[in-house]
């Protein structure tokens, strides 16, 4: 089976279902992408630049502790 995204415009959204129904498709519905809030990206990057590359470990040892910790 195949999965397609299409964008439908809100004035041809119920003739766009009605048809998607009487084929017999499978309808899953998205609102596409979420929107991060401003006070939400703000904590983020207050947080970023609060790094010090000093504490910073690369993706492959930080594997390594994990599964030693949890035993992967």
């Amino acid at each position: 089976m195949k999965q397609i995204v299409l964008q439908v415009p809100d004035k041809q959204y119920p003739f766009f279902m009605e048809l998607m129904a009487k084929l017999d498709f499978t309808i899953t519905e998205s609102e596409g992408s979420v929107d991060i809030p401003d006070f939400h990206k703000t904590i983020v990057l207050a947080r970023l630049s609060e790094l010090k590359p000093e504490n910073l470990i690369n993706w492959e040892d930080a594997q390594k502790r994990l599964d030693v910790k949890y035993g992967a």
